[in-house]
């Protein structure tokens, strides 16, 4: 049986919070397509076919080029999965 030291677990947790932290901080603020679909793992034509064109997607254009803002969209990710069928 072993023991754990509270005092460094927590000093350990605090430090991999703060390095998330500072990885958020430094994430690109807006997205393009390719990103997009490089972060859900998904084609561009299955993204349009789920859930880009679902109403409140963060999403606008700029010329021709879709942007996403790329907090909103892990957060309208998040809620949108949480309510798709589990299959």
């Amino acid at each position: 049986m072993f023991q754990i030291d509270n005092t460094y677990a927590e000093e350990v947790f605090r430090q991999e919070v703060r390095k998330k932290i500072e990885s958020i901080s430094h994430t690109t603020m807006f997205w393009d397509m390719k990103e997009l679909c490089r972060q859900v793992s998904l084609s561009e034509t299955t993204v349009k076919e789920t859930f880009f064109y679902v109403e409140g997607f963060p999403k606008f254009r700029v010329g021709k080029k879709w942007l996403i803002n790329a907090i909103r969209a892990e957060e309208f990710l998040a809620e949108w999965s949480s309510r798709q069928p589990n299959h």
